[in-house]
This record gives structure tokens, C-alpha cells and sequence, in this order.
């Protein structure tokens, strides 16, 4: 998409957008550092974290199976140390390691798994308290109110304490970030949405795409790939951008279906789900 860009308007610097510039001036490098995922063109970036997250999950299942508490306690001090320390994953070509540093958002999958393991044996992932509930969306209209206001905080606005702890950042998943993430999470898993979702039948929409989720995904990179691709080379403007995004999720919802039914199709049940317990 972005060389077709650069054909129709002759503007060779379309490829920094998303940091192709490495494989076009050096292709059998950028290769090889694709491959070992030190590569990471934008919009592409979060794929070699899910690679690294899936690779250690027969480690994580090891160790959980030993003790849930150990596993959640080393993978917390793995993230906090990578955080205070700013350990992160060699890339290429730029220094600065891998845009979501897997020693910190490891974690944040490790929280998941341990909860999911929680709710499989308690019937719940997190009982409700309602004070807690009301904090957490405080915090989330903090955030809102922040986001829309003044933005970010610079570093060092807190003195004496580090950026990991103050900072909303995203590369090691700082401290607030998670907190938002964790507060996002309880809020809605303990609101209407919650019981409307486990309602949806198994031909909704968003019931396909959640089965179906990883594929989904990589057809919203490829779409996204190339809105930005089209807005570079003079597709803009409100219209444009809800036309585009609308085509967009409909383009995910049919992937979805058509995966749906190639499933259907072989007699198997709804993908990641035992037979015995499909939604109705």
C-alpha cells in the first residue's frame, strides 16, 4: 500500500510513516530482523509481544500449576524491575528497545491468566465491593478529564519518585497505565455490559469476532495499514474517516462470519470453546 503511495505521488518519505525505510535501503537485514522480531514497523509492533506471550505460556502454566501466587509474584517482580531499570528488548534499526517491552506487559498477561484461573475455580475473577468499583471509575474519569485537559504529565513531575510510578506510559506499561487497564476492566466487568454480553448469541457479531479475535485483529492491522497509507496520499477529512472506519469494522464483522461458518462447516464447535459449554 505505501509503495503504491510513493508511485502515485512520487514522494519517497510515505515509507518513514511506519518506519519502512529499512527495508527499502537494506532488505536482507530488515529481513533477518523481522524474523528474530527485532524489526517492528509500525502498526505491526504489538505482534512480536503475542509471539513472546505465547511462547512463555508453557513456562507460565509450569509454574502456576505449582503455585498460582508464585507465578503472579515473579512475573511482578520480572515487570518492576524492568521498569525501574529500563531493561528492555534490543530493535532495530533505532535503539530504544521494542515498543511494548515484554518484560513489563508480561505482566499484564500473567494478571489475566491468574484471574481467568481464579474465576475457573471461585466462579469469579474478582468479587464485587462497591467502593472499590466507585475508586475505579473515579480513576477512570481522572484520566478522561486529564487526557482532555492538560495531557500526560512531563517526566520528573513528581520529585524524588520515578517516571514508572508517575507517568502514563505505554512502552514498559507504567504504574498508572496498569492501574487504568486493571480499573477499565473491573468497571465493566461488574456493570450491565457484563450480563448483556453473556446474553449475545452465538451469531452476534461481536460474539464471532471475540471467538475469532486474533484473525480479526490481523484484518484490523491490514485495514489500518491502509487508511494510512490512503489519508498520507490525500484521502482526509471527516467523511473520509468515518466512511473509511465504518468499511473498516464491517470488513472485520465478515471475516468473523465467513470463520464462523467455515467452522460450521466442518461440524466443530465455536473456536476456544469445549462443546459442552456453547452460549445459546
Amino acid at each position: 500500500m505505501f509503495a503504491l503511495g510513493v508511485i502515485r505521488t512520487g514522494d519517497f518519505g510515505l515509507f518513514s510513516v511506519i518506519a519502512l525505510e529499512p527495508l527499502m535501503m537494506d532488505p536482507a537485514e530488515a529481513l533477518v530482523s523481522a524474523v528474530t522480531l527485532a524489526y517492528q514497523p509500525g502498526f505491526l509492533n504489538i505482534l512480536p509481544l503475542y509471539f513472546v506471550l505465547i511462547g512463555m505460556l508453557p513456562l507460565l502454566l509450569f509454574v502456576a500449576s505449582r503455585s498460582l501466587s508464585l507465578a503472579v509474584v515473579l512475573s511482578a517482580a520480572l515487570y518492576t524491575a524492568a521498569g525501574l531499570t529500563g531493561t528492555n528488548l534490543p530493535a532495530y534499526p533505532l535503539p530504544g528497545g521494542w515498543f511494548f517491552n515484554p518484560l513489563s506487559w508480561q505482566f499484564l498477561f500473567v494478571i489475566g491468566f491468574a484471574l481467568g484461573a481464579r474465576r475457573s475455580r471461585l466462579g469469579a475473577a474478582m468479587p464485587y465491593h462497591r467502593g472499590a468499583w466507585w475508586a475505579a471509575l473515579a480513576y477512570l474519569v481522572l484520566a478522561l478529564v486529564v487526557m482532555r485537559g492538560p495531557g500526560l504529565p512531563p517526566a520528573g513531575w513528581i520529585p524524588l519518585l520515578p517516571d514508572f510510578l508517575t507517568v502514563p506510559e505505554k512502552q514498559f506499561l507504567s504504574v498508572p497505565r496498569l492501574l487504568h487497564v486493571l480499573a477499565l476492566c473491573y468497571v465493566v466487568a461488574h456493570s450491565p455490559l457484563q450480563g448483556w454480553a453473556r446474553g449475545l448469541p452465538s451469531r452476534h457479531p461481536l460474539a464471532m469476532m471475540g471467538r475469532h479475535s486474533l484473525p480479526v485483529f490481523c484484518t484490523g492491522l491490514v485495514v489500518s495499514i491502509t487508511g494510512v497509507a490512503l489519508k498520507q496520499t490525500g484521502f482526509d477529512g471527516p467523511v473520509f474517516d468515518i466512511a473509511y472506519v465504518t468499511a473498516g469494522v464491517a470488513t472485520q464483522m465478515l471475516v468473523a462470519r465467513l470463520l464462523s461458518l467455515t467452522e460450521k462447516r466442518r461440524g466443530g464447535s465455536p473456536a476456544g470453546l469445549p462443546a459442552a459449554v456453547q452460549p445459546s
